[in-house]
C-alpha cells in the first residue's frame, strides 16, 4: 500500500488488527474510500483532519448516505415476544414504517410509512430501556461499525453541534 501511495512505508501504521488512521479503516477501506481532501497528493488518515473528514464522508455516501435524513425516531411501544425478537433480530432494514406501526410501535416524529427501518432498544441504566427505529442513515453509519449504541452516540453528537434533529 506505502508503494502504490509512493510514501514511506513506515508512515502506514495500524493496529495490530490492521485498522489504521482515525476513522480506523482497514486497509482495503483506505484504498477504496480514503480522500485527498487538500490536494496535496496524500491521502492521510493518520493526521490529516480534513482528509479524514472527506474519507469518512466518501465512506458514508457510498454506503447510502441520504443527505437531510434523518438516522433516528423515537417510538412508544408496549413490548411484547414478537416485538423483543424483532429487536433481537440482526440489524437490517427489511421492514417498513408501516409494518411497525400495525405491530403498535409509534413514532414520536414524522416519518414516512414506506420508509426502511430498524426497531432496536438502548439500555438508558439498568433494566430501563428506550426504543428507536433506525432509519436509512442509522444503517449507513451502523455499516462503518456494527454497534447500535456507537450509531445512536454518533447522532448524538452530530445534534449537539449542528442540532439539525438527525
Amino acid at each position: 500500500m506505502a508503494k502504490e501511495e509512493k510514501e514511506n512505508i513506515f508512515d502506514f501504521k495500524g493496529s495490530y488488527a490492521g485498522a489504521m488512521g482515525m476513522p480506523q479503516f482497514m486497509p482495503s477501506s483506505y484504498r477504496k474510500w480514503a480522500v485527498d481532501y487538500d490536494g496535496d497528493g496524500h491521502r492521510d488518515i493518520w493526521n490529516n483532519v480534513g482528509d479524514v473528514a472527506a474519507s469518512v464522508a466518501n465512506y458514508m455516501k457510498q454506503h447510502g448516505w441520504q443527505t437531510g435524513g434523518k438516522m433516528v425516531v423515537p417510538v412508544s411501544l408496549t413490548i411484547t415476544p414478537h416485538l423483543q425478537a424483532i429487536i433481537d433480530e440482526k440489524t437490517a432494514l427489511t421492514r417498513t414504517v408501516a409494518d411497525f406501526k400495525a405491530l403498535g410501535v409509534v413514532p414520536q416524529a414524522a416519518i414516512a410509512d414506506n420508509e426502511k427501518a430498524v426497531l432496536y432498544a438502548l439500555e438508558t441504566s439498568p433494566g430501563v430501556f428506550e426504543y428507536y427505529l433506525g432509519l436509512n442513515n442509522f444503517y449507513t453509519v451502523w455499516q462503518y461499525n456494527h454497534s447500535r449504541m456507537y450509531v445512536t452516540a454518533v447522532r448524538d453528537i452530530a445534534n449537539a453541534i449542528n442540532n439539525n434533529g438527525l
